[in-house]
């Protein structure tokens, strides 16, 4: 499992690939680098603070940041991408996002889950719409990504 998170509406990444790699400590499952972000120019640098930790944490400035949830949301494609990161974690109602995901697998729809469970910033907002097509594309052609709480 590679996890991406909103933990505080940051995002925690995860993966199980990384730790196939090597041998796992404490220690090394969370990139020890920080990388600021700015723009699509830096994903040498993002590739380079990741390493192959398991788990990510994507920062905000603040809540409600349409520019940084949209730079975030093309982070999260990426890592998921290139990286095989499979689970994506917010800040959100433990029970109700196991639940609401329970739902989605059994058919139900990423959008109305989202818009259900998740801080409308996140699920409703124009910001974050790629990151909801990109969950319900990778639900669809059953690709391995969970969204949890």
């Amino acid at each position: 499992m590679r996890a991406l998170s909103f933990i505080g509406l940051t995002i925690l990444l995860a993966s199980d690939a990384a730790a196939a790699e090597a041998p796992v400590s404490p220690a090394s499952t969370i990139a020890e680098a920080s990388t600021e972000i700015r723009d699509h120019q830096a994903i040498p640098e993002l590739d380079a603070a990741i390493k192959n930790a398991r788990f990510v944490l994507l920062g905000e400035p603040w809540h409600g940041d349409g520019g940084a949830i949209a730079l975030r949301s093309d982070i999260v494609r990426y890592l998921t991408i290139r990286h095989g990161f499979d689970v994506i974690v917010f800040e959100a109602d433990f029970f109700a996002m196991h639940r609401g995901w329970q739902a989605v697998a059994d058919g139900g729809s990423v959008k109305t889950f989202a818009q259900q469970n998740i801080y409308s910033f996140w699920s409703q907002s124009k910001s974050a719409g790629s990151l909801w097509s990109f969950v319900d594309d990778q639900h669809r052609n059953k690709r391995r990504l969970d969204v949890a709480g």
